[in-house]
């Protein structure tokens, strides 16, 4: 009982690992989703309000302009994995619990 119940919680480290990657990759994303200024700035006073004067994004590989979205879907995705793989290891968890109670009912 004592290995299922470690495998269970084991399953849940990994998922708490798994969501902490996903939220450093959003976290990664998100300056880059936000307009550095959605007011005119100081250094360009003449530029129309909500434009941001930040570069675009380089080309990646084959002259695609590489997007935020590409690693936003991702992390998100990996979010939802760890959400599933929490929930079977604290199911897991459970069953162990719950079969630990039942033999100590049995010899009692």
């Amino acid at each position: 009982m004592n290995s299922v119940f470690s495998s269970g919680v084991q399953a849940f480290q990994a998922a708490t690992a798994r969501l902490d990657a996903a939220a450093g990759m959003v976290n990664r994303v998100r300056p880059s989703t936000i307009p550095a200024a959605l007011t005119q700035s100081a250094s360009a006073p003449n530029a129309p309000a909500g434009r941001s004067d930040a570069p675009p994004p380089p080309a990646g590989p084959g002259g695609r302009v590489s997007s935020f979205d590409d690693d936003y879907v991702t992390a998100m995705v990996d979010m939802i994995k760890a959400e599933h793989q929490a929930s079977a290891a604290v199911s897991v968890i459970r069953t162990a619990d719950e079969m630990i109670g039942k033999l100590l009912d049995a010899k009692a």
